[in-house]
């Protein structure tokens, strides 16, 4: 027997007809690392960006938020760090003074991984160099050094009683291309200032930054121009362990100072914004003495003096090109803007671990 189908019985029902899409808004929201404007007028970076957006520099409605925001940018500044070939054993450490309690700053802690820091993982230290906040320990080093700084000099530019000589981060590592920088260079002559710490008599040329050759960078690139005149030389004193070596390394600093050089050690670094600022001077300059280390192999370049001239065929930045280029290149929003893509990267490739 032969089953009977009708048409309804042997049919599917047809697929609904698609809705028509919504019509898009007039502007889609879309997540920036760095925020934008579209008043020209209000962006540092005005001159130097073209279309009708501009960067701005991060506002925050409350010093909580601002806390949250600097120690994120701190976990991930040490990720970058490794990332760059920084970080070396239990050596180095960063710190970012604490919007909340601006007498306190967050640092990490010592033995802790540099590409496994969280936001978890960071202590709170006083300028007096005790922990006030965390259970780890924290480097000896990095309190005798980083307290006396913070203590010095005060909340940096665009913070209430702030001034550009104040200090909101600073970075120390131990570049395997700054160091070979600091091993055997002198200053020219050492004082005593008003405390009877020894201070060091700069010797200075146009980008002050001292090499085991006895001489300074050279200025054969525009990266160089940033840090002109922003560098000083401070005698290696040992390991640093007590608030004294600390504040002789503190005493060596000058108003506009970008970077310490610690004699036979490393580089020590200043952030007057930011610790994405401080981070970016860490890695320029790195990278600006393995530009001179490679320019000098090419050239066959020997040992000479302080302001020997270049080699045959190797041109130097003159003086008005370079003053020109430190007021777009070094300056501390700059800072900031410069190590934005590092942070980037490493928000991508954290997936939120560094949030923890």
């Amino acid at each position: 027997m032969s089953s009977v189908h009708t048409l309804s019985s042997l049919s599917k029902p047809l697929p609904a007809a698609p809705a028509s899409p919504a019509p898009a808004p007039a502007t889609q929201p879309r997540l920036h690392l760095y925020p934008i404007t579209t008043d020209h007028a209000s962006s540092v970076f005005k001159d130097i960006q073209a279309g009708p957006h501009r960067t701005v520099m991060p506002s925050f409605s409350s010093p909580y938020e601002e806390r949250q925001y600097r120690k994120e940018h701190l976990a991930l500044v040490f990720r970058a760090l490794h990332r760059q070939g920084l970080g070396e054993g239990v050596a180095g450490h960063c710190s970012t003074r604490d919007p909340v309690e601006p007498s306190t700053f967050w640092v990490n802690p010592q033995g802790r991984s540099f590409a496994r820091m969280r936001v978890s993982d960071l202590v709170r230290v006083n300028e007096d160099g005790e922990v006030v906040e965390g259970d780890r320990p924290v480097d000896a080093s990095a309190t005798s050094i980083h307290a006396p700084i913070y203590k010095a000099r005060g909340r940096g530019y665009g913070q209430v009683g702030g001034s550009e000589s104040g200090v909101e981060a600073v970075v120390h590592v131990h570049g395997p291309h700054s160091k070979v920088f600091l091993a055997t260079t002198s200053a020219s002559g050492t004082s005593k200032n008003d405390t009877g710490l020894e201070q060091v008599e700069i010797m200075t040329d146009s980008c002050s930054a001292f090499s085991a050759l006895g001489r300074q960078l050279d200025r054969i690139n525009q990266d160089v121009c940033a840090f002109d005149g922003t560098t000083v030389l401070v005698p290696f004193g040992g390991v640093v362990i007590d608030s004294l070596e600390g504040q002789r390394i503190g005493s060596h600093l000058k108003p506009d100072t970008k970077v310490a050089l610690l004699q036979n050690h490393g580089a020590l670094c200043l952030g007057r914004l930011s610790i994405d600022e401080a981070a970016w001077w860490q890695i320029s300059y790195e990278m600006c003495c393995r530009a001179q280390l490679l320019v000098d192999a090419a050239s066959h370049r020997s040992a000479g003096p302080a302001g020997a001239d270049l080699p045959q065929g190797v041109i130097r930045v003159g003086d008005e090109e370079c003053e020109g280029t430190k007021q777009e290149l070094g300056t501390a929003e700059m800072g900031w803007f410069s190590m934005g893509p590092y942070i980037e990267d490493e928000i991508w490739e954290s997936k939120g671990d560094h949030l923890l």
